[in-house]
Order: C-alpha cells, then sequence, then structure tokens
C-alpha cells in the first residue's frame, strides 16, 4: 500500500530572544480565540494584555488611577433580586475592608447604598480615622446620608412630576378665585379701616417711645444676638412647626391615623389621583421642614463643629426622615394601585404599625 511521504526533516536552530515573544504572544492569542482543539490554555491578565480591561472609576487625588486589572470579566446588570444580591456582596467587602484596616493601619472610610433600599446605609470606618477625626468623619457620614435621601427623593420626583403640576394648577386657580373674592370688598370700608389702623399706630409708636426713654436710663442696654442664638431660635421654631405636624402625637402613632384616613379614602371608592395627591402633600411638609433643618445644620456646623447644637438638630433630622421613609411605604402601592393599601393596612405590613 502507498504510504504519505513524510517531508525532509528541517534543520533546528536554538531559540532566540527575538523567537520567544513571538511564541508567547501566539499562545495568548490561541487561549482568547479558542486555541487548537484540545488545547485548553488560560491566560493571566497583565499590562501588556489586560484580557478583562482594568477597573473603572477609581480616582488617586484628582486624576483617575486606571492601572487596577480585572481578575475576572466585568458582570451583567441585574435587575431582578439586586437588593438581595446587594447585601449578600456587602458583607465580604466590609469584611475585606476591616483587613486591610488591621493589617496595615491605615485611614479608610466606605459607605454604599442601594437605590431600591429603604434602610439605613452600609457604612465602615477604620479604627485609625474614627480616633484621629471623629467629628469630621461624623459629618462625612451624615452629608453622605443626606445626599442618598436627595436621591431617594429626586427618583421619586419623576414618577410624580404630572400630579405636582396638577397639584400647582389647582392652587394657583384658588388663589385667583380667593383674589377675585378680596378684589369685591367696598373702597369705602378699606379706606376707613386703613385710617384707623395709621392711627391706632401713631398711638402705639408715641407710648412705646416714652416707654422706651423712661427705661433705657435704668436697664443697660442688651448686647444683640449671636448668629448661633439666631439659627437656634429658627430650630426650635421647626421643632414646633414638626410637633404640630404630627399632631402632637408620637411619630408612628401619626402614622397610623394618617394611613387609617387614607384607607378610609380609598374604600369610599376616591380617584387614584386623589389618594396620590392627599399622601404627597402630607410628605411635602415633612420633607420642607428637613431640608431647612438640614441648612441650619450646616451652618452650625461651620459656627461650632460636631456640638451640642449640632446634635440637637441631628436628632430632630433623624425624627423628621423616619417619618418620611414610613410616608414613603403608604405611598409606594399607592403609586402602583392604590387598592392595596388596605390590604397592607389590615395585615399589618407597614412597620410604623409594629409600634403602637
Amino acid at each position: 500500500m502507498p504510504t504519505t511521504p513524510i517531508p525532509p526533516a528541517m534543520p533546528t536552530a536554538p531559540a532566540t530572544s527575538s523567537q520567544a515573544p513571538a511564541t508567547a504572544n501566539t499562545l495568548e492569542a490561541q487561549a482568547v480565540s479558542g486555541g487548537r482543539a484540545g488545547l485548553n490554555v488560560r491566560v493571566r491578565p497583565t499590562k501588556s494584555h489586560p484580557t478583562n480591561g482594568y477597573v473603572q472609576g477609581v480616582y488617586r487625588g484628582s486624576e483617575p488611577y486606571d492601572m487596577i486589572l480585572r481578575g475576572h470579566k466585568l458582570p451583567e446588570p441585574r435587575t431582578k433580586g439586586a437588593s438581595q444580591r446587594f447585601k449578600r456582596l456587602i458583607h465580604p467587602l466590609m469584611e475585606r475592608c476591616e483587613d486591610i484596616a488591621t493589617e496595615t493601619s491605615c485611614w479608610l472610610l466606605i459607605a454604599a447604598q442601594h437605590v431600591t433600599s429603604q434602610e439605613p446605609m452600609f457604612y465602615y470606618v477604620s479604627p485609625r480615622l474614627a480616633n484621629e477625626a471623629q467629628q469630621e468623619t461624623e459629618a462625612i457620614l451624615t452629608a453622605t446620608s443626606d445626599l442618598v435621601s436627595q436621591l431617594r427623593q429626586a427618583r421619586r420626583t419623576d414618577a410624580v412630576e404630572f400630579q405636582r403640576e396638577l397639584q400647582d394648577e389647582r392652587r394657583q386657580k384658588q388663589d385667583l378665585q380667593n383674589a377675585l373674592e378680596s378684589s369685591t370688598t367696598s373702597q369705602a370700608q378699606m379706606a376707613q379701616t386703613l385710617e384707623e389702623k395709621q392711627l391706632s399706630a401713631e398711638v402705639d409708636t408715641a407710648s412705646r417711645g416714652l416707654r422706651d426713654e423712661a427705661t433705657a436710663a435704668s436697664k443697660p442696654t442688651r448686647s444683640p444676638k449671636s448668629e448661633l442664638e439666631l439659627i437656634m431660635e429658627h430650630v426650635r421654631t421647626l421643632s414646633k412647626r414638626f410637633d404640630r405636624a404630627l399632631g402632637n402625637k408620637q411619630p408612628a402613632e401619626h402614622l397610623v391615623a394618617f394611613a387609617l384616613d387614607i384607607v378610609t379614602e380609598v374604600e369610599r371608592s376616591a380617584a387614584n389621583s386623589t389618594i396620590k395627591i392627599s399622601i404627597e402633600e402630607h410628605m411635602l411638609i415633612f420633607e420642607k421642614l428637613r431640608d431647612a433643618l438640614s441648612k441650619y445644620q450646616g451652618q452650625v456646623l461651620n459656627i461650632e463643629g460636631v456640638g451640642r447644637d449640632w446634635k440637637l438638630i441631628e436628632s430632630i433630622l433623624s425624627r423628621i426622615r423616619q417619618v418620611i421613609c414610613w410616608l414613603v411605604e403608604v405611598y409606594e402601592p399607592a403609586l402602583i394601585d392604590p387598592s392595596e393599601i388596605p390590604v397592607h393596612f389590615y395585615s399589618t405590613q407597614f412597620s410604623f404599625q409594629r409600634l403602637v
């Protein structure tokens, strides 16, 4: 039987330095493309061949730090079960942070929160940073917590923008009606009332001037209030407004009463838009109080740092943030189907019901 001719052997030569890289590149190319049949070659990522790219979003100072090689491919984004997976993945991250802080005694601060979570954010502070800069670290974490709250509000704003515009139109219409009713008042009555008020004001001013002159010599001049005292007066006023908004009740008791009113509206077959607007208007009261107090807290921080007044404002803010989170619990089913609110209420699914 004829045989296949064997080609003559080629003379061999020792591999030179210029041939070695070519061989390595060939193996890497085969590994990336699958290689030959039966050849299983795994290439380790290197700077010259970053198979999985670099970690993005890392900064060193003010410059991007694109020097960290990815050891595996970047995973695909998930929507189903993303919140639960976040909780599972954050635990080993926090453990790794503690390992780094303990082994190197470094300054380390990291915070994370999932976009759909209503629970407080995760954060880790290394012992050295907590000991050497406790107040500054608390300020950073407070600012980060406020940022998360603002981002939650921004996400919800897109969903309720139409209802807010409708609400503004109704208020403008009501203001126009009130102005029209006021304009029907008799001009003679208005002139008479104005004249009486001016006369009364002149008498009061004269009497006040005489009293001031009589007491000026006997009482020392009171020094003007400091900026911090004026700020704390505003804070006390906002705290009283918060108590009035709660009906002078505990936050959880107020939420149970409010949720019961919403359930009553739903059972009366109220329109979906009416239910949403009722919750939004109530939520807006507490959001305005939170924003105003956050502004004053920042001013206090600049004046005296994290002191007694700053902590007093933080205690009020914590109660307001809790009320807003509980209102969000009632508002979320209203966005989808308001009829779900009575189901949640009667089955005690709202977290504030378990506190009463």
